[in-house]
């Protein structure tokens, strides 16, 4: 057996498919390959595919990772062309590597995504946001309320922020500018995952609006995921 993986970009065209559908067209872009997917044992087998995060609904990515146990030797280069000539419109395989079957599952290992996020200046514009961003990191604590199904409960979510940047003009990681003629300002945050426990760069932006005194609609929020990393981002997924 061989284990691949994979780094798959998601974009614009595929943003509102759920992680659920993603792994069902997933699936089917590989039976389609005729490449030898192993799979798992039971009434009902499944092929063996691990992803390392799930992707909230309407985000884009560039870097969401998935492993996939094959039962004969696969080149990763001819499962990346196999697997893109597959798969739907929106979805793509950036790059592909073989790793070790003896690694640790890729959702164990992962325990930070790095994040642009978009969303409308506020009143004052970069500088109240940058202001914003001041009075978090400067907090020891930042408790907000989450629902549940099971009710509310709160959670101090300032453990779980590594790091936000409000993106200098004209260096964003996209071509558009910091803050575009539309009115968006964009930053780059680094939050836990996996093990460490998780909060939602919406989350953290309503944080932001709150210390800042503005407001932000959760429509009006673009998020992508720019990477994943591992050792509270020391070590590359691709060598977890």
């Amino acid at each position: 057996m061989v284990r691949i993986r994979a780094q798959l970009a998601k974009g614009s065209e595929a943003r509102f498919i759920s992680h659920l559908d993603l792994v069902r067209a997933l699936e089917r872009a590989l039976r389609r390959t005729g490449l030898p997917v192993a799979y798992s044992e039971g009434f009902n087998p499944h092929p063996k595919i691990a992803f390392a995060s799930a992707l909230p609904l309407g985000a884009t990515s560039e870097a969401e990772y998935f492993d996939v146990i094959f039962s004969e030797p696969v080149l990763p280069r001819q499962f990346e062309l196999a697997l893109n000539e597959q798969l739907p419109l929106g979805l793509r395989v950036i790059e592909a590597r073989e790793v070790s079957l003896r690694g640790p599952a890729l959702m164990a290992a992962i325990d930070v995504s790095f994040w642009e996020v978009a969303f409308p200046a506020p009143p004052g514009g970069r500088a109240t946001v940058a202001a914003a961003i001041e009075r978090l990191l400067g907090q020891g604590a930042c408790v907000r309320v989450h629902q549940a199904k099971h009710g509310d409960r709160e959670i101090d979510i300032r453990p779980l922020i590594d790091q936000i940047d409000l993106v200098p003009e004209g260096n964003s990681p996209e071509p558009a500018a910091a803050e575009r003629g539309d009115g968006q300002v964009r930053i780059v945050m680094g939050l836990a995952a996996g093990a460490r426990g998780s909060v939602r760069p919406e989350e953290v932006v309503a944080a932001l609006a709150d210390l800042g005194g503005f407001s932000v609609e959760r429509g009006d929020i673009e998020l992508k995921r720019l990477a994943m990393a591992a050792g509270r981002g020391t070590i590359s997924p691709w060598d977890v």
